[in-house]
């Protein structure tokens, strides 16, 4: 009895423990680790087969993901051509490449997508970055974003200056489309273009105004009579005259 308190007390003062429960306890802890250690071949085993398993999977919705994605292209690519042509753009062509890799898995599977385009005959197919101005570029983010909003629920969408280098009937007709897309999701557009501007339901202006030494940037609703007025001067100036006025209730109206 005494050889075995002797040999508890050895093994307190060796563990730095304090009482034969914590002495207790680490003992189980050791028998689980040489457990461990003597099933290490097979734990490393069943992680990699779950790991296979997992790979598979992924694999096979990856390509499920492509092969979606690749359906819809060809009446994608057509939208997207019919609203270009639409906004002046007739000879232009679009093409989506859709690179599928073996190796890379990335968050939405295992695409990589090139955006192509051609604006005239005679030309090649181009990146889009390379071959669009900047008023092209306009008009293809239009077409892309208001396909794009049918099929993603947003509550709403912002268009931040995409007329930039177009003007006239051109930007008339992407008043249309910003329009239309306004009665099914809520529709913000920042421009400086008249014809823009008129097409929406509510108007409002954002101005900057020195407040007590510092200038602040401010936004106000405009009435019926501000939006024709801040549409007269976005036709004239400051000093509109009585013929932009009147243009600009009849863009309202």
């Amino acid at each position: 009895m005494i050889d075995k308190i002797d040999l508890i007390n050895n093994l307190l003062r060796k563990h730095s423990l304090h009482s034969i429960d914590e002495l207790s306890e680490f003992r189980d802890d050791l028998a689980k680790k040489v457990n461990t250690t003597e099933n290490i071949d097979n734990e490393i085993q069943k992680i990699k087969t779950s790991c296979d398993e997992l790979k598979n999977r992924l694999d096979s919705i990856a390509l499920e993901i492509h092969n979606n994605r690749k359906s819809v292209i060809p009446d994608l690519t057509k939208e997207i051509e019919n609203i270009l042509h639409e906004l002046g753009m007739n000879n232009s062509k679009f093409k989506i490449n859709l690179l599928f890799s073996d190796e890379q898995l990335y968050s939405n599977g295992r695409d990589t997508i090139e955006f192509e385009f051609l604006a005239n005959k005679g030309y090649e197919f181009k990146k889009i970055k390379e071959a669009a101005s900047g008023g092209e570029m306009s008009r293809i983010m239009l077409a892309i974003k208001s396909i794009m909003a049918k099929y993603k629920k947003l509550p709403s969408i912002i268009f931040d200056e995409i007329d930039t280098g177009v003007s006239g009937e051109i930007s008339k007709k992407m008043g249309f489309i910003m329009k239309d897309l306004g009665e099914k999701i809520q529709t913000f557009s920042i421009t400086h273009l008249p014809q823009i501007a008129a097409m929406g339901e509510s108007h409002f202006k954002i101005y900057k105004s020195d407040v007590d030494g510092i200038t602040k940037t401010m936004i106000s609703r405009l009435n019926e009579n501000d939006r024709i007025i801040e549409i007269a001067k976005m036709l004239e100036g400051n000093n509109a005259s009585k013929s932009a006025y009147t243009h600009a209730k009849q863009l309202l109206n």
